[in-house]
């Protein structure tokens, strides 16, 4: 009974932490994928209209078949609410800025999603703060980090690494097959807006968890 216990503790820890692992692999191959693409001269909101339109195609079957007529209202509407934030707002701003700068930027600028998730749950008084819990000491000091992070990674960018030789190269040389640099980079301007479309996910995200507790 003890070991069946344990295994029990141990897949609901170890699981969702798993799945959030492979979910950041994923963000990082479409963010990856969407730099590529839009070096190509696709608009990021082309893209944004292309990726949740697929994903439409999977999610509408659930909400006619599987949800009851009961709850199907109300979930529309709180559906057209998770659109407008998370796509509408957040997408865009995110694509956008993947277009002034580089998945690398993106990468790193989504590290301030927990923090501001942090914030806003303290604003609205889901979560107390305790400066004697070593648990708000620890959350504290992640989100002093990841807005230090931020404001650097914004602020200096570092030297520019360029061959030692240009000429070296061939002028018919093959397209490269991932692109990690925009061709209309304007660095500061692609924070900015990755800082907004992580505001807007974490907004995101507490609208989630309220709809999940409804249905």
């Amino acid at each position: 009974m003890m070991v069946m216990e344990t295994k029990g503790v141990l897949v609901g820890e170890v699981v969702p932490c798993m799945l959030m692992a492979l979910m950041e692999f994923c963000t990082i191959g479409l963010t990856i994928l969407a730099s590529t693409v839009m070096s190509k001269g696709l608009s990021p909101f082309v893209f944004v209209v292309y990726t949740n339109a697929l994903s439409s195609i999977f999610l509408l079957p659930y909400n006619t078949f599987i949800v009851s007529r009961n709850k199907r209202e109300d979930l529309m509407s709180r559906f057209l609410l998770l659109g407008l934030v998370g796509v509408t707002m957040a997408q865009n701003l995110a694509f956008v800025g993947l277009s002034y700068s580089s998945p690398i930027v993106a990468i790193g600028m989504g590290c301030l999603i927990p923090s501001i998730s942090f914030v806003l749950a303290v604003i609205c008084r889901k979560t107390s703060v305790d400066l004697r819990s070593s648990s708000s000491q620890i959350k504290l000091m992640g989100t002093l980090v990841s807005v230090i992070g931020a404001m650097t990674l914004t602020l200096y960018r570092g030297p520019v690494v360029k061959d030692k030789d240009p000429s070296t190269h061939l002028q018919l040389a093959p397209p490269p097959l991932f692109v990690f640099l925009s061709q209309h980079e304007n660095w500061v301007l692609g924070c900015l807006l990755f800082a907004l479309a992580s505001l807007s996910y974490s907004i995101w995200n507490i609208i989630q968890v309220i709809l999940v507790d409804v249905i």
